[in-house]
């Protein structure tokens, strides 16, 4: 074997070019994506990577990488109390470092908790909603009393769409709520129908700043923690054909997660 690579001929100069070149530009390309996402220079990696997107997409390779660097930001997870018929109460959370394994399984539970916040943070943001609504009736009006009645329809318009897009989010985060309860209850609860509720709760930890560090403070430290609840369902809501629940797959509800 040795002596048939060593009849081989080598690789002329410029076939050796070629792949030099070939690799390099495949590699700014990996690269381009974490350089761009989230903030990239645009005067520099925003242009270029506008370009390459087609290639991007193609070839799966539009990662940013923000779970990771440079600042992964805060962490979420999601806990739940389940009650049985019997009185027991079965307390757990989501990811579970301890008991999933193997780490990919462990991930996307952690993408699925990820993707719940994301939900639920612009539902969260209901009143600042509610104020910017305000304003936008006032302008209407304003606009109404100058004659633009053009612009206020557009802004009518606008308000409109708003709104709709907003009671359909409630309505897709409350469906998605419902379905991650169900599934829980499937998977943890003990037999199907044997849970009396569930709660859920959302579940947000931050990293301390270096100052904090420099104080003592650890990882662990409850005071870094917040929790809000996100879901409470009853037995009869939870009530769905077995069949039906045992065809959810719980890992799709993640399907649209940031695993950037």
């Amino acid at each position: 074997m040795e002596e048939e690579l060593k009849t081989l001929p080598p690789w002329s100069l410029p076939v050796r070019i070629a792949v030099l070149v070939a690799l390099m530009l495949y590699l700014l390309i990996v690269v381009l994506a974490p350089l761009t996402n989230p903030d990239g220079a645009r005067e520099l990696t925003v242009p270029v990577a506008l370009r390459v997107k087609p290639v991007h997409d193609a070839l799966y390779l539009n990662h940013g990488y923000r779970f990771f660097a440079p600042d992964p930001g805060p962490s979420h997870i999601v806990v739940y109390e389940i009650e049985t018929v019997s009185g027991e109460t079965i307390k757990g959370h989501f990811p579970d470092r301890e008991n999933t394994s193997p780490r990919l399984l462990y991930h996307r539970w952690f993408m699925l908790s990820e993707s719940m916040y994301r939900e639920f943070s612009l539902l969260s943001m209901r009143p600042e909603i509610d104020k910017l609504l305000l304003e936008y009736e006032a302008r209407i009006a304003e606009l109404a009393k100058m004659g633009e009645l053009e612009q206020s329809k557009v802004l009518a318009a606008e308000r409109d769409q708003a709104v709709k897009l907003l009671e359909q989010k409630k309505v897709n985060f409350d469906g998605l709520m419902l379905m991650l309860a169900r599934n829980l209850v499937t998977r943890f609860g003990g037999e199907s129908g044997s849970a009396k509720s569930i709660r859920m709760w959302i579940q947000r930890r931050v990293q301390p700043t270096a100052e904090q560090s420099k104080s003592g403070i650890k990882l662990t430290d409850q005071g870094l923690i917040t929790q809000a609840e996100v879901g409470y369902f009853t037995a009869d809501q939870l009530a769905v054909p077995q069949q039906a629940v045992a065809e959810t797959d719980l890992e799709s509800i993640s399907a649209g997660g940031d695993d950037e």
